[in-house]
């Protein structure tokens, strides 16, 4: 049974002192150096994709570590953490999407004196009250850390710890019964996977995430025959187009001076954000929307359309989770009703058609032509 009366219960109990020295109870004390020594424990976690981050631009300006799966925070991030202060939704989304609740739990599987575990289940509780997402991350791991097991030594040496334990477990079932069981991804070609991909603008520091969250692949009505949702996961070709698409977006245009580009290489040479033009673009075969929910985070107007049912069903629950819902909406389009929705479609005054990996045989080809 989950009580709702339970959070206020324990956070009149625990009442931490800004600026660390102490908390509240006098069984334990969250000294500055068993902050610092908690802090010194956090690493990256070694865990399943949750960040696809991608730089975009130029191909020419764009380094070695273009691409990172699971980025993990700098030591100057780590140090600005400090005891007693509390996280908005906005720096806790942030922290969590860097793995964080993931890395606190895996320092607290080690044999940690009583304060520093406090300190850790301290940080843990902050993040699972302000963002949702830091549930999910535990929820995902479909394996009880050993910190949630029952432990009567724990209660008895550090109560304080142990009712944190408790809350945390009560918020991330709470979670649970509202999203349902979820499953951490292992590559980011999974069906059912769900990460963030990150568009990275190396020129200004901005920084675009996307939201991705997948489906089973045998909930088919159409692809292959009903056999396979093809769309239920996310392809090499819709990285590819996302990143190229978010590049075309910040690339000024200038193809004045020397070209970053190879000779022969398909750029942005010559094109700009213009390119896209000015009106609503639209997503053929959008799956679960990638590129066109780039589009719309960075601004333009966007139509996602696919026909699988589920899919349809799936890209209006990736569009409200990456609060784009002003400027882009899901069309169920079925490429061989085009002309019966042809007059429809031209009064959308599309200025760009974007897709990828949308044929998969030559009946395909031809309802595309």
């Amino acid at each position: 049974l989950v009580c709702p009366f339970l959070p206020r219960l324990c956070l009149n109990s625990i009442a931490f002192i800004m600026g660390g020295a102490t908390a509240s109870g006098g069984d334990a004390k969250v000294t500055p150096a068993a902050w610092k020594a908690a802090l010194e424990l956090l690493k990256p976690a070694g865990s399943s994709l949750r960040v696809f981050a991608m730089d975009v631009g130029p191909p020419g300006l764009l380094g070695a570590e273009a691409s990172q799966i699971n980025p993990w925070l700098d030591s100057e991030a780590l140090v600005q953490l400090q005891p007693g202060c509390s996280f908005s939704p906005t720096a806790a989304a942030e922290l969590t999407s860097y793995g964080l609740p993931l890395s606190v739990v895996q320092a607290l599987e080690q044999p940690l004196q009583s304060v520093v575990q406090l300190a850790l289940l301290w940080l843990l509780r902050a993040l699972v009250q302000a963002d949702a997402a830091a549930c999910d991350q535990l929820n995902a791991l479909q394996t009880t850390p050993r910190i949630f097991a029952p432990n009567p030594k724990l209660h008895k040496e550090c109560p304080k710890a142990d009712i944190l334990v408790k809350e945390i477990q009560m918020l991330c079932r709470q979670r649970l019964a509202t999203t349902g069981h979820q499953r951490a991804s292992s590559s980011w070609t999974d069906f059912c996977s769900a990460y963030e991909v990150w568009f990275r603008n190396q020129a200004s520091g901005e920084k675009v995430k996307v939201h991705v969250e997948g489906e089973q692949s045998n909930l088919a009505a159409f692809d292959l025959g009903g056999a396979h949702l093809t769309g239920a996961r996310i392809w090499a070709g819709s990285m590819l187009l996302a990143r190229w698409l978010a590049s075309l977006h910040y690339h000024d245009g200038d193809s004045s001076g020397p070209s970053p580009l190879q000779d022969g290489a398909v750029g942005l040479q010559g094109l700009n954000k213009s390119s896209l033009g000015s009106g609503p673009i639209i997503e053929l075969g959008a799956g679960l929307g990638l590129s066109g929910l780039v589009l719309a985070k960075l601004g333009h107007r966007v139509v996602l359309s696919d026909r699988e049912p589920v899919l349809l069903d799936r890209l209006r629950e990736n569009v409200k989770a990456n609060a784009v819902e002003a400027n882009c909406r899901v069309l169920s389009f079925d490429w061989a009703e085009a002309r019966k929705m042809s007059r429809l479609l031209a009064a959308q005054k599309f200025s760009a058609v974007v897709g990828a990996d949308v044929v998969y045989n030559e009946a395909c080809t031809s309802l595309l032509v």
